[in-house]
Formats: C-alpha cells, structure tokens, sequence
C-alpha cells in the first residue's frame, strides 16, 4: 500500500493519538529530597516548599470527574517528592473518592503515589492503610540511592498494598544497569522545529501535568518557571501548551487538545536526546539543561 504524505507528517511530525480516557500527573510538592543533575521537572531547582493545595485540587478532580464520569486511565501522585506533603493522606482519600472505578481488566482508574522511597520507611500504619483501601499502588523510582527495601517491601505485603520497584524490573540494555538518566537538552532562543520536536519527543502524549486548574501537555512546559528564575531566562508558555478544564465542553476536546503539537516544543533539541547520562547531583549549573 502506497504511504501518502500526510500519513508521515502524521506518524512522524503530527499529533500524537489521543488516549481513550484521560492520564495526569499532580506534584504533591514541587520539591524535592533528592536533588538531581537535569530533573526532567526541575525540582532540584525549587527552593521554597511549594504544597499542593488540597482544596483547588479537589476542585480540579471535581471538575475532571464530572467531565470523565470519573473514569480515567491512571493520574499519578508525584513531585518532586510527594511524601513531603504533611496532608498526602487525605489526598490519597480525595483523589479515589472523585475516581472510584478502578477496572482491571480494562486498566483505566490506576492511581499511583510515585516516590523515590527514602521516606516510605517513616510513614505510619494509616499511610499504608489509606494505600489499601484506596486501591493505590506504590511506585519507586530507580536512583542510585540507599533505601530501605526490605522493609519496604514487608510493609506493602503486610498491607497488601500493590507495591512497584523499577530496579527490580528494569534493566537497560545500554548500560547494562538501570542507573539510566535521560536529558533533553533546551534550546534557549526556541530556534528547533516544534512540529519535529512534539513528534520525536518520549514525553509527547505521556507526561501530562495538572497545575491549578490547567492540564499542560508535559512537565518541561509545566515547570518551566523554575529554569527561567534560577537561570534568567524568558521561555514562553503559549495558549496552545495546556488546556483549560474550566473552559471546555467535554472530555474529547481535551484529548484532542492535547494530542496536539505544543509551540513550546520548539525550546527542545530532541534530535540531541541521550539516554546514558550518569546520574549525579546537581551544582545548580544551565549546562545540566542545555
């Protein structure tokens, strides 16, 4: 069969394909307890405790739920590091309550608290308790770090909370290690083509980002703010980079809207993506993103 022009400009440079249901993600804070070399959401670089407010939180799932009929993908709770919230229990409770139909079969209604695991250990029997009946899973990110997994880990089965640890699942065939640390390095003066950028990104139609009322189309756009204050910068955030859920008709306008291409992309240089880097600490240095 004969590949028509428009079918490359859509598989390559076009929107990516809308889900079905809606996914997102929420930083419970934007900071952080680890503080890592070129953090995709720039949590290394937020200085102040930025908490997620429960109650405009609980408006937006409103808001999302009544537009979904509460069925979505998966929303993940995260950060920076989502522990640090002194409520994170009473969102955990929240977040179920306006998404309650979790359909194995299907895998829509997953809700998933994403953690870099230091503070796990610490966290009292309600936590876990609230993980269970809550139907959360519990992911833990890879970092080369020292957590207490043994105790983790009894802890989840003595809840029989559903409980994730990427080092135990993942390891990548490049480094033969899953101490993998992707970089997109940014392009300051935005010169790259969006359209080439949006379709060859890993983030495009995967890393969408709650924030007050507003659902950007990935963390970089989301979080930007951060790199433009610790670095002087002026990278704009354009109309067509989120979506407002408070000013659409329906479900299928922000699946669409988000399917599409994001201006913002042109700020990406993703022909240069590596996916070997070292993790490291971060000096708090441009050339960590750039």
């Amino acid at each position: 069969m004969r590949l028509r022009i428009q079918d490359i400009h859509y598989k390559i440079y076009g929107r990516k394909m809308p889900w079905s249901h809606l996914l997102f993600e929420v930083h419970l804070t934007d900071k952080c307890s680890l503080n890592c070399s070129g953090c995709l959401h720039f949590s290394s670089l937020c200085k102040d405790e930025q908490y997620l407010c429960v109650d405009d939180f609980e408006e937006d799932c409103k808001r999302i739920s009544v537009l979904t009929n509460g069925i979505i993908t998966d929303i993940k709770l995260l950060g920076g590091e989502p522990l640090l919230h002194p409520n994170v229990n009473d969102i955990i409770t929240m977040t179920r309550k306006y998404f309650p139909t979790k359909d194995v079969l299907n895998d829509t209604g997953v809700i998933e608290l994403v953690t870099n695991g230091i503070l796990l250990p610490k966290q009292e029997d309600e936590f876990w308790k609230k993980c269970r009946d809550n139907a959360i899973r519990i992911v833990i990110s890879d970092y080369p770090i020292k957590i207490e997994r043994k105790l983790i880990k009894a802890k989840a089965k003595l809840f029989n909370v559903d409980l994730k640890m990427y080092s135990d699942e993942i390891k990548y065939k490049v480094t033969g290690s899953s101490k993998q640390w992707a970089k997109i390095p940014i392009d300051t003066n935005g010169l790259q083509d969006y359209r080439e950028s949006f379709g060859k990104c890993f983030l495009a139609g995967n890393c969408f980002q709650l924030v007050k009322g507003k659902i950007f189309k990935c963390a970089r756009i989301a979080y930007i703010n951060y790199f433009n204050t610790m670095f002087n910068q002026q990278l704009k955030i354009d109309e067509n980079d989120y979506v407002d859920i408070y000013n659409v008709n329906d479900i299928n306008e922000i699946l669409f809207k988000l399917s599409t291409l994001a201006l913002f992309c042109r700020y990406c240089k993703t022909n240069e993506i590596t996916w070997c880097d070292t993790w490291k600490v971060s000096k708090m240095e441009i050339n960590e993103y750039i």
